[in-house]
C-alpha cells in the first residue's frame, strides 16, 4: 500500500491549491 501516502499528498496539494 505505497499508494495511500502519495494520494495524500497529491490531495493535501491540490487542497491547498483550492484553499488559497
Amino acid at each position: 500500500m505505497s499508494l495511500q501516502p502519495t494520494m495524500l499528498s497529491y490531495h493535501s496539494a491540490l487542497f491547498s491549491s483550492l484553499t488559497n
